[in-house]
């Protein structure tokens, strides 16, 4: 199995990916928002790039239909939901199609929703992911948003985890990782020893200034979620 890493959606064409089961990670948040959204009950999400295109299908999907918006880690006004996981309570999304638009997390799944198979990668799902992974035996993209076109180092930790998990089932001889993705997982067992670490991401301490200590706590944990979304036709569902 052969897994490359992508640092930003912004360094991929579309077709270089064509081959690879594609694992899309905007850890803080969009990827744990989504999972958490299919985990508590959601009927599906819908990822896309502008605010008009989210209004737009609340416009006509009716009452069924939350608009879910955030810029600048911050909840558009008028909207039914942020980009905070814990507002996709199951009493909020249970049943519930949700119109999504985020900074970046929507952006880098509209760069590949032509891939045969897209899925969302967070690590409160990650065990079940990568269980999926390992039954399909197909090389992986492990698609990291990133924060504003940089590199955000909090989605390569979230890569190198699910590497790393990977890596406990896989004989070293059977997994190949590009650079990017050695230098990940390093990092993510860095930081599992020192948590300290993390305190240095741009994004991480953003998100502190902003008082939203309780999302990423709730984003850093792991194998808590067997949500597992798998885009079809532009439209994350339920496996």
């Amino acid at each position: 199995m052969n897994v490359k890493v992508v640092a930003t959606y912004k360094d991929v064409a579309e077709r270089e990916l064509r081959d690879r089961i594609v694992v899309v990670i905007d850890l803080l948040r969009a990827s744990t928002t989504i999972v958490q959204a299919i985990e508590n009950g959601a009927q599906s999400v819908i990822p896309v790039d502008t605010l008009d295109a989210a209004a737009n299908i609340k416009r006509n999907r009716g009452e069924d239909t939350l608009l879910a918006c955030e810029r600048e880690a911050k909840k558009v006004e008028g909207c039914d939901l942020g980009n905070s996981p814990q507002e996709f309570t199951t009493f909020r999304v249970r049943r519930k199609v949700i119109a999504l638009s985020t900074t970046n997390g929507s952006r880098a799944i509209q760069r590949v929703k032509g891939n045969s198979v897209v899925m969302v990668g967070a690590l409160r799902n990650r065990k079940r992911l990568c269980a999926f992974l390992l039954e399909q035996k197909f090389d992986i993209a492990l698609l990291c948003a990133g924060t504003d076109g940089d590199v955000s180092a909090d989605d390569l930790y979230c890569a190198g985890a699910i590497i790393s998990c990977l890596r406990e089932t896989l004989e070293n001889r059977e997994l190949e990782i590009d650079d990017l993705g050695y230098m990940a997982e390093i990092f993510y067992n860095n930081a599992k020893a020192d948590p300290s670490l993390l305190t240095g991401i741009k994004h991480y301490r953003r998100l502190q200034e902003l008082g939203l200590q309780k999302d990423i706590d709730f984003c850093f944990s792991e194998d808590k979620s067997d949500a597992l979304p798998v885009l079809v036709d532009g439209i994350y569902l339920v496996d």
